[in-house]
């Protein structure tokens, strides 16, 4: 009988030891996770209900300063002109950078796949401007864009040609902001579709020579299907960017001419440190935060491609 309740007892260790393990596996994990979460918690979370509290304050509600208005800073955010104009620009900026960052970083990704000399060279080049920080970007163009003393100018006056007001003409001002922006970040999308096209098996790229495929339909029925992922993810990356563009405006405009540049983040920006309504403020921001999430949601969701990352 002993010999029987021990063998059993023998049986049932191995069974137990993978639960223990597998605690003390998950233990290690989250002792590992614990810094980051801390930090995420003191940094990100604990500011976000911090600016909740204050826009349903009005007034200096950062500072401890402002009566209780409930949900009145949204409202009056809705019936603000201001707000609509300001949202409409960005809306227009974020079409034209993440566009134009699509098309270029594709571009140019199809163009340095290919076994050119100097691929290497070009390839650093193009990613450079990414590594640069964009106030130096914003000041450098600032200074070309100049009216009076700019490189453009002296080229178009050399060249006999009219002079621009190139960053005082409404109608170039937020053109000229969004090329700027996607000048400096196209390499990093450059970079992220090369690392897309070299997953893409090249027996499909040898089975469409085969079949006599001309490059345009390859890169149709083949290169854009199967980078499908890669793209949503690059227009999101975009998308959030562009909503929260602060620096240009800031730099190179100042919101102007006319408001024509008053991006939102730069708006509430001088809701904030001009206007000192801070209550105001953080509901323009968490109202942002909200279309943010309501937009990389609906493009997931309602998305015609399959993402799995």
């Amino acid at each position: 009988m002993s010999n029987l309740l021990s063998g059993r007892v023998a049986k049932d260790r191995p069974a137990r030891r993978p639960l223990a393990r597998a605690h003390r596996e998950a233990l290690f994990a989250y002792l590992f996770l614990a810094p980051s979460l801390l930090f995420f918690l003191i940094f990100f979370v604990t500011p976000m209900v911090i600016e909740f509290f204050g826009s349903l304050h009005g007034g200096q509600a950062l500072l401890g300063r402002g009566p209780y208005v409930g949900l009145q800073n949204y409202i009056d955010a809705m019936n603000d002109s201001m707000f609509w104009d300001v949202l409409r620009i960005t809306v227009v900026f974020s079409m034209m950078t993440v566009g134009g960052g699509v098309v270029l970083g594709m571009t140019l990704a199809l163009i340095l796949n290919e076994p050119l000399p100097l691929r290497t060279l070009f390839r650093s080049l193009i990613y450079f401007p990414y590594l640069t920080a964009f106030v130096i970007t914003a000041l450098i163009f600032r200074v070309m864009l100049d009216p009076y003393q700019g490189i453009l100018n002296a080229a178009l006056r050399h060249l006999g040609l009219p002079l621009q007001n190139w960053l005082i003409n409404p109608s170039l001002a937020l053109p000229l902001l969004a090329a700027v922006t996607v000048w400096h970040g196209v390499g990093n999308n450059v970079v992220i579709f090369l690392a897309g096209l070299a997953g893409i098996p090249q027996d499909l790229y040898e089975a469409s020579d085969i079949d006599g495929a001309t490059p345009q339909a390859r890169v149709l029925h083949i290169t854009l299907p199967l980078l499908a992922p890669v793209i949503l993810f690059v227009i999101i990356i975009g998308l959030v960017e562009s909503l929260e563009a602060f620096l240009q405006p800031f730099v190179m405009t100042q919101g102007g001419p006319a408001n024509e540049t008053r991006l939102y983040a730069y708006h509430v920006y001088n809701v904030a440190f001009s206007d000192v309504r801070f209550g105001y403020a953080s509901a323009l921001a968490f109202i942002m935060f909200a279309l943010m999430l309501l937009i990389t949601v609906g493009i997931l969701r309602f998305s015609r491609w399959q993402a799995e990352y």
